[in-house]
């Protein structure tokens, strides 16, 4: 069955964010066995007040860090410059824009300001000529520098990062790099954006680096779709209209945090903080926790949950708050016929998402037999659960994912080294936007 969402408003006259919650079942056994009953799922949402024609349009605080290594050469640079064009084109002086191109070393070729001479900025993105390697860290720190200069609550204040091959100088490890972004978005609400492009990126480090930067990120196959990414990710910017969005959770004492799906969080004492970030008009963002009770528990619980976020364009403080109520059973019957479908739908979902993750990493060292098996097997999984979810959209989506990657890793050994490349970043990329549940 699938119960009502439990939902949270701020107390403002403004249209404002929902917060919904629901638990994956309303009652736990009283002495489960710890392997068995133990875990409890909830199921969280913020969704943002939907768009009106009266909506304001949300000033923007950018770097652009654009790749200029040697692999940039001709048709990748110049519709990066395009793109670039673009977001200049449709930024007003209440705008911000600072625009960085890196190799070995980097290159301010605009300093952040106000855009009041578009011409004279797309001249100087039209100087940027390619040359040496890709040092990634010092175009990264270099846009962070740049946004933090005019950073400004009720501005999106976001780093655009393309880049087209592997960071080779500066600081190459994945985890110094990602927690930089981590940082960053936590302590100064910069928030970043990446861009693959081509195979010779670094898809894990991007999508990491957006996610723990409370960015997007984004997989471009070929050079000429460089503008139309730029054009959706500027799009959304402009539709922000919440901020610093954070959903705090005690966890009752003794009880532990198995997994968080679907959102970055951190966990300090017995607190769990989710970060949702910036949500644009309409935007439902979404997490699912795995949590593990004692099986001594025998109490009537309430698990509060407390959102904070700043609506635009006022950029004024709001809290939502919910309360979820757990009960003690004795008795199975009841237990075993309250699960919400709609959590067990979701907990499918992120569970199967990851398995194909893995599936898809055994794929990276070579192996496609054995990627393949892995493959197959959360196929069957997933075709046994799509009977009892039949019109859930986002498991069918993730059901055909499947389907058509163990396709390609049929033919994996026969294609060559750049098709095998792109074979995983498109799967990842697919994988990525089923995660975030974005379209």
């Amino acid at each position: 069955m699938a119960a009502p969402w439990h939902v949270g408003k701020a107390q403002t006259n403004s249209p404002a964010l929902a917060l919904k919650a629901r638990t994956g079942n309303p009652y736990y056994l009283k002495q489960s066995p710890a392997s068995e009953f133990a875990h409890v799922y909830l199921l969280i949402q913020v969704t943002a007040p939907a768009a009106t024609a009266q909506s304001f349009r949300t000033p923007v605080n950018i770097a652009m860090v654009l790749d200029r290594s040697k692999s940039m050469r001709g048709a990748k640079l110049q519709f990066a410059k395009e793109a670039a064009h673009y977001v200049i084109d449709r930024l007003n002086k209440n705008d911000r824009i600072a625009i960085i191109a890196y190799d070995d070393v980097v290159q301010l070729v605009s300093p952040a300001k106000p855009v009041k001479n578009k011409q004279k900025l797309k001249k100087r993105v039209n100087s940027i000529e390619f040359n040496g390697n890709t040092n990634l860290s010092d175009g990264l720190f270099a846009g962070y520098e740049q946004v933090q200069t005019f950073y400004a609550d009720g501005y999106v204040n976001r780093l655009l990062l393309l880049s087209d091959g592997l960071a080779n100088k500066g600081i190459t490890n994945r985890f110094l790099l990602m927690d930089t972004a981590r940082r960053v978005n936590q302590n100064s609400h910069v928030t970043l954006s990446t861009f693959g492009l081509g195979a010779g990126f670094d898809e894990d480090l991007l999508e990491w680096l957006a996610d723990w930067g409370g960015g997007n990120y984004y997989f471009i196959e070929k050079a000429r779709k460089i503008p139309t990414v730029f054009k959706q990710e500027l799009q959304e910017m402009q539709q922000v209209c919440i901020q610093q969005c954070r959903v705090e959770m005690p966890v009752p004492q003794n009880w532990q945090v198995v997994k968080v799906f679907g959102s970055p969080y951190t966990q300090k004492d017995n607190t769990l903080y989710l970060d949702f970030d910036d949500v644009f008009a309409g935007q439902t963002k979404t997490a699912l926790i795995q949590l593990q009770m004692p099986p001594t528990e025998t109490s009537t619980l309430q698990l509060p949950l407390y959102c904070t976020y700043l609506q635009l364009p006022e950029a004024q403080l709001q809290q939502a708050a919910i309360q979820l109520p757990l009960q003690a059973t004795a008795n199975t019957t009841q237990y075993l016929a309250a699960f919400d479908s709609t959590v067990l739908s979701h907990i499918v979902l992120f569970e199967t998402n990851q398995k194909l993750y893995n599936a898809i990493a055994i794929a990276d060292g070579g192996n496609y037999d054995a990627s393949g098996i892995a493959a197959t097997q959360l196929l069957n999984q997933l075709q046994a659960q799509l009977l009892l979810y039949p019109t859930d959209a986002m498991l069918k989506k993730q059901f055909d994912l499947v389907h058509n990657y163990i396709g390609q890793l049929a033919l994996a050994a026969q294609y060559n080294e750049y098709q095998q490349k792109m074979m995983q970043k498109n799967a990842k990329h697919d994988n990525y936007r089923i995660r975030k549940k974005r379209k």
